[in-house]
């Protein structure tokens, strides 16, 4: 393949990253359905720029042995706290000339070939982002449209360094925040760097890695920053990231964790082993009945029943998609829904506050005219469920909280008879 055709690939790539803009609210069953899957996007688009690449060249991948601990897995859904008396306590000792000054500064570090260990998130490492031996510059790696044989289209950078002794021989290291930006979202590593007896600069291991799709597995989808205490590492650790709407609510729930050296790797010696529960966050589940819809001299007739039940953890404020084809009416609306008119139907619903393990039911009469709608025809209603942030402005194009669309989520059809 020739060189402009490995570049129209990629820039192609990278051209639908930039027009896929902010959503806008769920307007039929085709937008809703596209809201549901709003949390996945940036996986959509990963896979899409990858399958570019791997027409355009080989995908390498670089994988270490020693790189890549993570200390002990996270147990989702457990809230258990590692105890700081459990931590290593290195040795402090007076400084030697056999201890070699460890401490780069963020400028050199971003000016230096470094060995980055693998990303937690698989996926980025085939090829995604860059791993193994990569030359920094200006505190970066090349860009993709600067890589000659397009191994990968993420960026890594030096976001933030600090330096302690964390391996107790008198002499600080250096442990730093690098990110690799694909698309809307980046993953960010916390890594330990130090130098050795020649003055060239090694990699410890890994401390810490984010995960975009981490908050199911109990990983972090998002490192925020770092700091030191004593000679451990604490790192701020985010639950969710949410992609790609510039408007919606914050709902990221952060904490602290500690990291030790152990002598040969890197582990979790304080804080939350798990992600703590996010109380921004709720877990709707939705049910849809309705009764036949039958031909009633020149129109048709039938109603529907929305019930919405609310698992926790905490309460919340539903609020309620109800989408159905064109030429069909709403009747006895309740006072707290508005109709939004696109090529279909958009009924839109806000709930009275619904504690947890509570339900609430939602009901609405509909007709339409025979004549469009003759005996035999399918008419399919749709509804979705999101919670208001409580105590949060809101709009139509907020996130609503729920993480996992899957039971919030349903359809039925109905079917005209006699």
């Amino acid at each position: 393949m020739a060189d402009e055709q490995h570049l129209d690939l990629i820039d192609n790539a990278f051209s639908n990253f930039r027009e896929d803009g902010p959503l806008p609210a769920p307007l039929g069953t085709g937008a809703v359905r596209t809201t549901v899957r709003h949390r996945h996007r940036v996986r959509v688009m990963t896979a899409g720029a990858l399958a570019a690449l791997a027409v355009a060249a080989p995908i390498t991948a670089y994988a270490t042995g020693r790189l890549d601990s993570n200390g002990p897995p996270t147990v989702p859904g457990a809230t258990a706290t590692v105890s700081e008396s459990a931590a290593p306590e290195p040795t402090t000792v007076e400084p030697t000339k056999s201890a070699p000054d460890g401490r780069i500064t963020q400028t050199d570090l971003g000016n230096a070939v470094l060995d980055l260990p693998k990303w937690v998130d698989e996926q980025l490492n085939q090829g995604m982002c860059p791993t193994g031996r990569q030359q920094f510059s200006k505190g970066r790696t090349k860009a993709a449209d600067d890589v000659a044989d397009f191994s990968h289209i993420g960026t890594a950078a030096v976001k933030k360094v600090v330096h302690a002794d964390v391996d107790g021989d008198g002499a600080q290291e250096t442990v730093a925040v690098i990110e690799c930006i694909t698309g809307e979202l980046g993953v960010q590593a916390v890594v330990g760097f130090d130098r050795d007896a020649s003055g060239a600069i090694v990699t410890m291991g890994l401390v810490v890695g984010s995960d975009l799709g981490g908050a199911a597995k109990g990983r972090p989808e998002v490192i925020r920053d770092i700091r030191v205490a004593g000679t451990k590492i604490e790192a701020e650790l985010g639950d969710l990231v949410i992609c790609c709407v510039d408007d919606e609510q914050p709902v990221t729930n952060y904490h602290w964790r500690t990291y030790s050296w152990t002598g040969t790797a890197f582990a979790q010696t304080g804080g939350p082993t798990a992600m703590p529960q996010n109380p921004r966050l709720t877990n709707l589940g939705v049910k849809l009945t309705g009764t036949p819809v039958r031909v009633n001299g020149t129109e048709i007739t039938g109603a529907l029943t929305a019930t919405i039940h609310n698992a926790g953890p905490t309460a919340q404020e539903p609020v309620l998609w109800l989408t159905v084809p064109a030429g069909i009416s709403l009747k006895n609306l309740p006072s707290n829904c508005r109709l939004l008119n696109d090529v279909e139907v958009v009924l839109r619903c806000e709930l009275p506050k619904l504690q947890v393990g509570k339900d609430t039911t939602f009901k609405v009469d509909f007709a339409g005219p025979a004549a469009t709608f003759p005996v035999g025809t399918q008419i399919e209603a749709v509804i979705h469920v999101y919670t208001n942030i409580t105590d949060r402005d809101h709009d139509e194009r907020d996130y609503y909280g729920d993480t996992d669309p899957r039971d919030n989520f349903t359809a039925l059809k109905f079917t005209v008879s006699s």
